[in-house]
């Protein structure tokens, strides 16, 4: 998910409605303006972010990324 910050900042994050948890992925800087086509377009830099693996896909891969661990496992 995305959310607008403004005209030109973008918040990516995910969440989990059961644990009521939400992650922040990535919010873009002033190096990563939104400007539709550009290479340092927040969408642009987030996409070639997920082809990396970052972040990660899965759930627990992605809180054990943000430094807490998934419900249950406390």
């Amino acid at each position: 998910r995305r959310a607008r910050i403004g005209r030109r900042f973008r918040l990516f994050f995910r969440y989990d409605a059961s644990a009521k948890v939400i992650v922040y992925a990535w919010i873009n800087d002033e190096r990563t303006l939104r400007s539709t086509g550009s290479r340092t377009d927040p969408y642009a830099v987030f996409t070639r972010m997920l082809a990396r693996g970052n972040p990660p896909d899965e759930w627990a891969a992605l809180m054990a990324a943000s430094g807490r661990k998934p419900q249950g496992e406390r």
